[in-house]
């Protein structure tokens, strides 16, 4: 379960890595920085040792939840922080079936659909399209190496022939 935070910054990430530690020090885990102020942060002069220090309070809250109630907190409190996701998760997640992310394209060399993820953003006036599918592992060889790198027939048969290309 990975979750990731964001510290230091523009107001309202240093706003949220200060509820952050309010909610660590709630939980009696912030310790010695249960006062520790990010606006007087500079993460550029920060000792290793206070970088640590303040590191180990959030992942020892962190390791306290799951990413649910992490998300939860993030939305009860207005915090800057979101779930990282594996792909199994991300495939399973309502979220991205209600809005239509995946999409099936066909392969008509594998007489079969994939699957791929779609839009990463949705816009009405400038809807996003998929207008083929992804190409296949060296299917533009030829197109790249004779035609962009300007190699000769000869040099790309011979690449080609030595299984290099």
């Amino acid at each position: 379960w990975i979750f990731i935070h964001f510290s230091g910054g523009p107001e309202g990430i240093v706003r949220s890595s200060n509820e952050m530690l309010r909610v660590a020090d709630e939980a009696g885990l912030a310790g010695d920085y249960a006062d520790y102020d990010f606006h007087d942060h500079d993460g550029l002069t920060v000792s290793q040792e206070e970088r640590t220090a303040l590191e180990d309070v959030m992942l020892r809250f962190l390791a306290t939840k799951t990413k649910k109630e992490l998300m939860e907190l993030a939305v009860q409190r207005e915090l800057i922080q979101g779930p990282l996701f594996n792909i199994e998760e991300i495939w399973e997640s309502p979220h991205y079936q209600a809005r239509g992310y995946w999409e099936e394209i066909y392969h008509p060399e594998l007489e079969d659909t994939i699957t791929y993820p779609g839009a990463p953003v949705k816009i009405s006036d400038a809807p996003w399209r998929t207008t083929r599918r992804a190409p296949l592992i060296g299917e533009h060889n030829e197109e790249i190496f004779i035609g962009e790198l300007e190699l000769t027939n000869e040099r790309f048969s011979f690449l080609k022939d030595q299984g290099i290309i």
